[in-house]
């Protein structure tokens, strides 16, 4: 598995494997980490479990100040 650093913010991390894409943001000790495909999320999530203590908080509502809004588009 390569993530890759983006170019535009070193906190941002893209993952991309075939049709699918998953971004990781770290800020301190907080991660926004969204896929194309919730298998894959999944996937990940459990990989970082084995290796940091973590706690998912599940969907995304705030961060740092930013309110979040889901929507399908």
């Amino acid at each position: 598995m390569v993530i890759t650093p983006a170019a535009s913010d070193a906190s941002l991390f893209i993952y991309k494997d075939r049709d699918s894409v998953t971004y990781l943001l770290l800020y301190i000790d907080d991660i926004i980490l969204t896929a194309s495909y919730s298998d894959i999320l999944c996937h990940i999530i459990v990989r970082l479990s084995l290796e940091f203590m973590m706690t998912d908080l599940r969907a995304l509502h705030h961060f740092l100040g930013i309110s979040v809004t889901h929507s399908s588009n």
